[in-house]
């Protein structure tokens, strides 16, 4: 299951998942999923923001869109896992 990690209800979502039965997964592998997805993208982010706006510029990528392409970076890269 995706959660948005930018979201600040995403853990409360994902743990009543969890609860409810709506999600295979254990409370414990469902958190450190969360986690795992939380640190490779603020990971994501800092790399990002480090570089000067001509790399980005080079990369195509406009400051403002840093969060949302680290985000579905992310999501891909987790997804592609497991």
């Amino acid at each position: 299951m995706t959660y948005a990690l930018i979201n600040p209800v995403s853990m409360l979502r994902m743990v009543t998942d969890v609860v409810a039965g709506r999600s295979r997964d254990t409370l414990f592998v469902a958190m450190r999923e969360w986690f795992a997805r939380r640190e490779m993208y603020k990971q994501t982010v800092r790399e990002l923001n480090c570089m000067s706006d001509r790399e980005l510029d080079d990369l195509g990528i406009p400051r403002c869109d840093i969060p949302r392409i680290a985000e579905e970076s992310t999501n891909r890269l987790h997804d592609r896992r497991g």
